[in-house]
């Protein structure tokens, strides 16, 4: 089990949850996420900074500017890992291995029946 504590504690903010649902759609740079949370530059920093020592967004250097995107497969795992302790969700996971195995063949069928270039 992954060690999720600053996953939780980053989440309980409304402004980081909402940062986390713009950067799930693109990746984007500290003027730019300033901007659509209407907030100063430096708050906004501050956000990122709490968001990137949970493993929730990463940043990526681009030239001068430094541009982050969400971690999806972080916040996946500290899911599973979380919801896996309780009794009343392992029906809940059940159902989503054998849904994420059915994907996971009609891919392999798709691949398969697609012709070699």
């Amino acid at each position: 089990m992954v060690n999720c504590e600053d996953f939780f504690r980053a989440l309980s903010d409304d402004t980081r949850r909402r940062l986390i649902k713009m950067l799930e759609k693109k990746q984007m740079n500290v003027s730019q996420i300033a901007e659509n949370l209407k907030t100063t530059q430096p708050n906004a920093s501050h956000h990122l900074n709490i968001l990137k020592t949970s493993g929730l967004i990463s940043r990526k250097r681009k030239g001068q500017e430094i541009y982050y995107s969400f971690n999806r497969d972080w916040f996946k795992k500290c899911c599973e890992d979380f919801f896996s302790l309780f009794e009343c969700c392992k029906d809940f996971f059940e159902k989503y291995e054998i849904v994420k195995k059915q994907s996971s063949k009609k891919v392999d069928r798709i691949y398969k029946g697609r012709k070699k270039l």
